[in-house]
């Protein structure tokens, strides 16, 4: 629900020259949002806690998402607008596989949350560090 709500609103400035630094903050949004849910995940964390950070993951993901998905889409030229989408595809499933294989060994390993919404931190903010290089 927060990505449907917070995508709108990335939509009207993913066209500036400021692209880079809204999926910046959008993906530091997002490592914040797994860093409250990693830390309350230690305890039996209030429901609206666990609410508020799934929430603040939604509207960082929603500011990365857009101009991300445009800066790549029209960096290429228009013949080629077809083979964008495709390699834009295939980078988010496989980006969608490496983070379900990197969940699922850490949580065999650990067999508790803290953990992968850690390791979901941190690559979100290694992420960030390239976004904003843009």
């Amino acid at each position: 629900l927060a990505t449907a709500l917070s995508s709108p609103l990335a939509g009207r400035f993913a066209d500036r020259s400021w692209a880079g630094a809204m999926s910046a903050g959008g993906l530091c949004l997002l490592a914040a949002g797994l860093l409250v849910l990693a830390f309350a995940l230690r305890s039996t964390p209030p429901l609206p806690l666990v609410g508020a950070a799934m929430a603040l993951c939604g509207v960082g993901f929603g500011l990365f998402q857009v101009p991300n998905n445009n800066v790549m889409l029209r960096t290429g030229p228009v013949t080629r607008a077809g083979a964008a989408a495709g390699m834009l595809t295939l980078c988010r499933l496989t980006g969608q596989t490496g983070g379900t294989l990197i969940a699922a060994v850490s949580l065999s390993m650990t067999g508790e949350g803290t953990i992968p919404a850690l390791i979901g931190a941190a690559l979100a903010l290694c992420a960030a560090a390239f976004a904003r290089g843009r």
